[in-house]
């Protein structure tokens, strides 16, 4: 586990896959990076990538971009 000193391995994984991110990142390949970690830290866990429904957004996605 990472040092972010969460009780979330979710939110370890999460941040960790941000914090590591070195170019754009879009929304599908952050949750397979989280998926991975969550593969080795806590197997029992399964969360599910899909559209949030009523958001208004007309399916966009999401960049995440390094500083």
């Amino acid at each position: 586990q990472s040092g972010n000193a969460s009780s979330s391995v979710f939110a370890d994984a999460f941040v960790d896959a941000l914090v590591n991110n070195k170019t754009v990142l879009t929304a599908p390949a952050l949750y397979l990076s989280v998926m991975d970690a969550l593969e080795t830290r806590q197997p029992d866990l399964s969360p599910e990538f899909k559209a949030i429904k009523r958001a208004g957004d007309d399916v966009g996605d999401f960049f995440f971009v390094s500083r």
